[in-house]
């Protein structure tokens, strides 16, 4: 069971270590989409293009070599503010925008948000296996 919760983590902290890195590779273009979403004021979008990102990757690093348990917590507590901010978009507009990294940005937002309630089902997992 350790072995296979070890694998989870490195899962859950791959997925936060490509989407931070894959945003802060094209600040530009990462601004550009999250000034398309009608919930991000425009004085943020600088501040969250590099911040989220930055965020991401420590918690990603975090998971796997430090403070394991705190980064799980901001891990899960981010994929729930995530999974609500998709909820919205997608239930208030249409079309709505999307800045998703990669082949979730192919998905769609029901795919999007599956996706996320199963990473969600994982962190919490892994939170009371810790």
């Amino acid at each position: 069971m350790e072995t296979f919760n070890k694998i989870l983590k490195i899962l859950v902290a791959g997925v936060y270590l490509y989407a931070g890195a894959s945003k802060l590779a094209n600040v530009p273009l990462f601004t550009g989409q999250l000034d398309e979403s009608p919930l991000i004021p425009e004085v943020l979008l600088r501040t969250i293009a590099i911040g989220l990102p930055v965020l991401m990757l420590g918690l990603g690093a975090g998971i796997l070599f430090t403070a394991k348990s705190l980064c799980l917590w901001g891990a899960f507590s981010l994929l729930i503010f995530f999974t609500m901010y998709l909820m919205l978009l997608y239930l208030l507009y249409t079309p709505p925008p999307c800045s998703c990294a990669g082949i979730l940005g192919e998905t769609g937002y029901t795919g999007h948000i599956i996706f996320n309630l199963i990473l969600l089902s994982v962190t919490l997992w892994l939170l009371l296996k810790s």
